[in-house]
């Protein structure tokens, strides 16, 4: 899912990476009543599930923060006999990127 999520954010960079830079340090929630695992929910007092992708959010935020070049790596999962198609999974570098610093 994180090769996913990399992949729609190079997809619309500019716009993704600002919304995501936006929000600062806070925390991001997938809010979801039905999915306790890719989302949370919230019970009155607290949030209440894993929330996988406001996770994985976060963390590409983080490397978006860490940045300095002009190159935008996106490294495949690390899972033996993974193919795209037929073929092997290369890293994806996107150049030239605008991000919302």
């Amino acid at each position: 899912m994180r090769l996913c999520i990399e992949l729609k954010l190079i997809q619309n960079f500019e716009k993704f990476s600002y919304i995501l830079l936006s929000t600062n340090d806070k925390a991001i929630v997938e809010y979801s009543d039905k999915d306790k695992i890719w989302g949370a929910s919230y019970d009155g007092e607290k949030y209440v599930g894993i929330n996988a992708q406001g996770r994985l959010l976060m963390a590409i935020r983080e490397n978006l923060k860490k940045q300095q070049s002009e190159e935008y790596i996106i490294n495949p999962p690390s899972i033996e006999n993974l193919f795209l198609i037929g073929d092997d999974i290369l890293e994806f570098v996107f150049n030239n990127y605008k991000t919302a610093r």
